[in-house]
């Protein structure tokens, strides 16, 4: 999805309808995205990250969508869960104040683009299916 967007050539779903420039602009706030919350520990805004349910959590930029987990590397993998109230938060003052605080590795899984309001089901359950894929295998190292 990534390589697609950057050369601005996705054709499937909302990206088919989205300019070669719009996809391109995707792929740099994707980027963006990532690299603020790699360097900061949170995303620059709230609308740039949301959860997904079951720990996995998702980057957004226009229509593009892009799940992630956390882990502590080892093989395990501890749920988290958004914060749906600000009081609750651990983070009140951060942009993304409804993600939680999150393991030290953060692992992608796959992309797709918005399609609805929420996301599709399946495309939580392949996001499920590649981090239980991702464990299994760094248990076996």
């Amino acid at each position: 999805m990534m390589s697609y967007l950057e050369e601005g050539t996705w054709t499937e779903g909302e990206f088919a309808n989205m300019h070669a420039d719009e996809q391109v602009d995707a792929y740099a706030r994707l980027l963006h995205t990532m690299q603020y919350f790699a360097d900061n520990g949170e995303g620059d805004r709230y609308e740039t990250m949301n959860g997904l349910g079951s720990g996995i959590f998702e980057f957004k930029a226009r229509s593009a969508r892009l799940a992630f987990y956390d882990t502590p590397g080892d093989g395990t993998h501890e749920p988290k869960r958004t914060y749906a109230d600000l009081e609750n938060s651990a983070h009140p003052s951060s942009p993304t104040w409804h993600i939680p605080d999150l393991d030290q590795e953060i692992r992608l899984c796959n992309g797709w683009p918005k399609k609805s309001r929420q996301a599709v089901p399946s495309d939580i359950a392949f996001a499920r299916q590649v981090r239980s894929e991702d464990l299994s295998h760094d248990r076996r190292r």
